[in-house]
């Protein structure tokens, strides 16, 4: 269910993790001797900043994390289903350089946005928007229904600080839902309600890979020339997956 029909669905209204960066085992596993770490960002875990500034035989170097991790997994980061159930029910999978993989079951609607000063109107409904002075995003759905929002990553346009992925939660039946919303150039945007998660293992190297998961079936994920990935349970069909 895509468009007005799947907001109604979801409690009548439309809205709703610093995005989820590779991680490396050793910072040094790859790096020539002569390269020196002139600045490393604060990290937690195994979750490090996306960009390091690197010496190499006196040149000052700005490289991305991809380019530090040639042994990183090519099915590393987040990944949801190209195909939704009627009522708008998919998932989403976050693979993570650890080994670890967290599967969530997902309401995931797609629709167009248009803003006029501090009214967005999504999916054709009209919600007002504002801004804390830190920076978080406040959606009004009036009636007293009020959520924040934190940026999820860097500024994708200064001129309209609307883009970008924004991280937040939504009061369901007594419950905290994590959500995200994503608006995107072209006035479209995307809201992946987070319904359940579980978090398991998964293992293979370049590909294909195996994963288990509390309480369900094994599956296996095999990537696609066109960059897709196709996930099937043990038992069940493929379905498809692109980058979240």
């Amino acid at each position: 269910m895509h468009g007005a029909a799947s907001l109604t669905w979801l409690n009548g209204y439309f809205a709703g993790d610093e995005r989820t960066r590779p991680a490396i085992r050793n910072f040094t596993e790859g790096i020539a001797p002569d390269c020196l770490f002139l600045k490393q960002a604060e990290h937690k875990g195994l979750e490090v900043a996306n960009r390091y500034v690197v010496m190499k035989r006196r040149q000052f170097l700005v490289l991305p994390i991809p380019a530090l991790l040639a042994g990183a997994s090519p099915i590393v980061g987040r990944w949801r289903s190209v195909t939704t159930t009627k009522g708008g029910i998919g998932a989403v999978y976050d693979f993570r350089a650890n080994g670890s993989v967290a599967y969530s079951s997902t309401a995931l609607v797609e629709s167009e946005f248009s803003v006029d000063g501090q009214v967005l109107t999504l999916g054709g409904q009209r919600v007002g928007i504002g801004w804390h002075p830190d920076g978080r995003l406040q959606f009004n759905f009036g009636q007293n229904v009020v959520e924040d929002y934190s940026r999820k990553g860097e500024v994708v346009d200064a001129a309209n600080p609307l883009l970008g992925e924004w991280a937040g939660s939504r009061d369901m039946a007594g419950r905290k839902i994590p959500v995200s919303m994503q608006f995107r150039a072209g006035n479209r945007a995307l809201m992946v309600l987070f319904l359940k998660t579980v978090v398991g293992r998964y293992q293979g190297g370049a590909g294909p890979w195996t994963m288990t998961l509390p309480s369900l079936p094994a599956r296996q994920a095999v990537a696609g020339a066109d960059g897709t990935l196709t996930i099937t349970a043990s038992g069940g069909d493929p379905h498809p997956f692109s980058r979240l």
